[in-house]
């Protein structure tokens, strides 16, 4: 098979998507009562509050915790300085068990606002 410029440049492409996923650090941001997290917050949410990360099929993932699930909602959003997908943050605690999420992957040093 021959390897043309054309397909090593989509090769590296691609490379360094995965790499700027499993490597760098996960990013967040708060609209209103809504959180969005981007691919990255969400391959270093695992272990998270003491959870399970588990896949749902389709681009979307929960955390699986004692206290309860938080789901990860793939969006159609834009979000300026995000890796990858956007996910909207769900729970069924009002939100609660997700702000925790985010506040113990800020003190783990895991993610940061953008």
């Amino acid at each position: 098979m021959k390897l043309t410029k054309s397909g090593l440049r989509t090769i590296i492409k691609e490379e360094l998507a995965n790499l700027n996923e499993e490597e760098y650090m996960g990013h967040y941001k708060i609209k209103g009562k809504d959180i969005f997290v981007d691919s990255n917050f969400v391959n270093k949410s695992k272990g998270a509050l003491g959870g399970r990360l588990k896949h749902m099929g389709f681009g979307e993932f929960y955390l699986s915790t004692s206290k309860g699930d938080i789901q990860f909602i793939r969006t159609s959003e834009k979000i300026s300085g995000f890796v990858g997908r956007a996910h909207r943050l769900s729970d069924n605690e009002d939100g609660k068990l997700a702000g925790k999420l985010v506040k113990q992957m800020v003190k783990d040093g895991n993610a940061e606002k953008v």
